[in-house]
């Protein structure tokens, strides 16, 4: 793991939503000009590209507040914890949606009972899919 300044215009996201109830709790620290408290986001390396595996509500209003660069942890796809194989499928399906960067999610921000239907629902689904 690296601990890096990265470019939020570099990250794919890893996720197709926000939650709006945690954009509203970031957004909350930023009025309060208290951003550092903010633990760093979670960045898994996929080939040469920024797949941002957690933190998508930090780096999403970190670019609504014209921040360019925003502090990750770094790790290549294969020595992150957790289901490599999902985080490969979503990061290359974001693509094909063109969800190449946060601020393609600005228009996807939902409530928490819409995101836990239409996000948490089908990555369960989709783990089970690929571990089969």
């Amino acid at each position: 793991m690296r601990l890096l300044n990265i470019s939020i215009e570099k990250l794919i996201p890893n996720n197709f939503y926000l939650n709006e109830d945690k954009v509203k709790s970031v957004r909350q620290v930023y009025t309060y000009n208290k951003q550092e408290i903010l633990p760093p986001v979670i960045v898994g390396v996929i080939g040469e590209e920024y797949s941002l595996i957690d933190g998508h509500s930090r780096a999403f209003v970190a670019f609504e507040n014209g921040k360019e660069d925003i502090l990750a942890k770094v790790y290549p796809i294969e020595e992150f914890p957790g289901p490599t194989k999902l985080y490969i499928y979503i990061h290359n399906k974001a693509k094909e949606l063109n969800l190449t960067s946060i601020g393609k999610l600005e228009n996807r921000i939902l409530d928490s009972k819409e995101h836990e239907l239409l996000w948490v629902q089908y990555c369960q689904e989709l783990l089970e899919r690929l571990d089969r």
